[in-house]
């Protein structure tokens, strides 16, 4: 019973899309409150501090560059989010706005101006309620709209300020500024995978000439693309949120199930996929555009790909919403709420710090793994296995 709980918790934190949130798998897995616990998460935290990683704030719950070197961020307390606007060269930050409700999905239009994001609150009769936030960061105007589902149910177009909404008569564009709609895919396009339930999000390529359609639930997914040459149906996929296009012809998206996750690559123009991380635990998936980089985790280890897959890089350090500047040399993450930046030409540059961390680690998960009163669940020592194999993997790609 204690195993399906936790099974059931990790299947909501991965398909119900809490983009926001950084998932804490050592606190899932093991005993919070235990030394151990707090050894193997202190030796992860003080880490960043090791390689002059950037620390900008907590509780941070989503993170994106907005411009050169300034990144919006979202703080979360009780029932209230604050966002705001840091300049990394001054290190000064500006509060832009304040809203409440739970924030479940949040997202930067391409110029880097609007936040859009799906909250959770309570009606007056105790029911949840579901909300769009649309949030002007020159401005700081704040709207909120009514939404259909609780959470995500939108994609944001790759190419001007819009987001792309399923409602009446088929998949919309809309603009987040004067709010106009204009129907771009009508339904009978694909009310073949549609199930009426659930949202259809439609992810459109750069070249707005191939449209990813994607709908489902509980990690269930019909997935079909639209393209001039004709359409195509892709199996396995298995997260409404977690896919990206990297160019006009390929995407990288989520396969697989619980606590055995892949990040996999599809190439539209050959029909084929191809796997670039096996075996994972939540695979986080973000993209870069500006700089061609590919984001994703290794169980919980942030990886690094370039758009071309020629370069790949296992940093050695824990976190996830990790983000590349547009110049492509320093990324954000978000550990234990904690929001960093870490420059990469850091991770050469610390690389022996960074392998006596992963030593370490490998140490104490190895007494997690002989310490059974601190198992959360029989799954437990699954998962400390899969973390010891993970970092002796990483010393040895790192010699």
């Amino acid at each position: 019973m204690i195993r399906s709980f936790h099974i059931i918790l990790l299947l909501f934190f991965v398909n119900v899309p809490l983009f926001s949130r950084d998932i804490d798998l050592d606190a899932v897995y093991l005993e919070k409150k235990s030394p151990l616990y707090r050894e193997i998460t202190s030796v992860k935290e003080k880490l960043y501090t090791r390689i002059s990683s950037l620390y900008i704030d907590s509780n941070v719950i989503f993170a994106q560059w907005c411009s050169g070197d300034d990144i919006v961020y979202i703080k979360e307390f009780s029932q209230l989010n604050i966002v705001y606007k840091y300049k990394r060269n001054s290190r000064e930050r500006a509060e832009i706005a304040r809203f409440s409700g739970n924030v479940t999905y949040a997202d930067l239009n391409r110029t880097g101006n609007i936040i859009y994001a799906k909250i959770l609150s309570l009606n007056d009769s105790g029911g949840a309620k579901s909300e769009s936030v649309i949030i002007n960061i020159n401005t700081k105007e704040i709207t909120k709209k009514s939404s259909r589902y609780l959470f995500i149910d939108y994609t944001m177009h790759p190419s001007d300020d819009s987001v792309i909404i399923e409602s009446k008569g088929g998949i919309h564009k809309t603009s987040l500024t004067g709010f106009e709609s204009k129907l771009i895919i009508p339904g009978n396009k694909y009310n073949d995978i549609a199930t009426g339930n659930d949202p259809v999000l439609a992810y459109i390529s750069h070249d707005g000439k191939k449209t990813a359609i994607i709908t489902g639930s509980g990690g269930v997914y019909k997935t079909k693309i639209l393209t001039d040459q004709g359409n195509q149906t892709l199996n396995g996929v298995s997260s409404c949120s977690n896919l990206r296009w990297i160019d006009n012809n390929r995407f990288v998206y989520m396969s697989g199930g619980t606590g055995n996750y892949s990040v996999k690559v599809y190439d539209v123009t050959t029909k084929k996929s191809k796997a670039l991380i096996s075996g994972t635990l939540n695979p986080d998936i973000n993209y870069s555009d500006k700089p061609g980089i590919i984001t994703a985790l290794e169980n919980q280890i942030i990886v690094v790909m370039t758009r071309d897959l020629k370069s790949i890089i296992e940093t050695g350090l824990e976190g996830e919403e990790s983000y590349f500047s547009p110049d492509g040399r320093r990324f954000t993450s978000i550990y234990l709420g904690k929001l960093y930046v870490t420059g990469l030409n850091t991770i050469e540059k610390y690389r022996l710090d960074i392998r006596r961390s992963a030593e370490e680690l490998i140490k104490l998960y190895g007494k997690a793994a002989n310490t059974k009163s601190i198992w959360h669940s029989d799954y437990s020592k699954e998962y400390i296995n899969k973390k010891i194999k993970q970092y002796d993997k990483f010393l040895k790609m790192n010699p």
